[in-house]
């Protein structure tokens, strides 16, 4: 488990933390930005589209539309903005920042706050899982 207790690097630990964190769940959802809806539509996250007025890319099965994005950084801030504004996602917020505020970063603390992003019962330990990968592949996204 990675906790680091310091004063002056405790945000950027935190910072650092979410960053893998979406740097991971882009993988999973992408399929390493090789999945249909990461090429055709720039959504590297799965971000569902409720609006049928909106731009959308059907699932191949199911009725599932996911968002179309213009480039990939609208992706990423849509992502941003869901988990930052979402009341889905309020108890992810409320950990992000007791982390920063304490300057205890446990990254698979945050991580289980995110069980309501997919449907995927075991999606929190698929994040896990990419996440130590990652940062054993590169410590540098955590450890400056």
């Amino acid at each position: 488990m990675i906790m680091q207790r310091t004063t002056a690097t405790s945000s950027c630990r935190a910072l650092r933390a979410i960053v893998v964190i979406s740097v991971a769940q882009a993988i999973i959802e992408s399929n390493w930005g090789e999945s249909r809806f990461a090429r055709e539509a720039n959504n590297f996250y799965g971000v569902i589209q409720t609006d049928r007025t909106e731009p959308y890319i059907k699932a191949l099965r199911g009725k599932t539309l996911l968002k179309v994005y213009g480039n990939k950084c609208e992706s990423v801030g849509d992502y941003i903005e869901l988990l930052n504004n979402s009341e889905y996602f309020k108890e992810y917020r409320d950990i992000r920042m007791k982390q920063v505020i304490t300057g205890e970063v446990d990254i698979f603390t945050v991580i289980e706050s995110l069980d309501s992003y997919a449907t995927d019962s075991k999606y929190t330990r698929k994040v896990k899982d990419v996440v130590n990968s990652l940062l054993e592949d590169y410590p540098l996204l955590f450890y400056p």
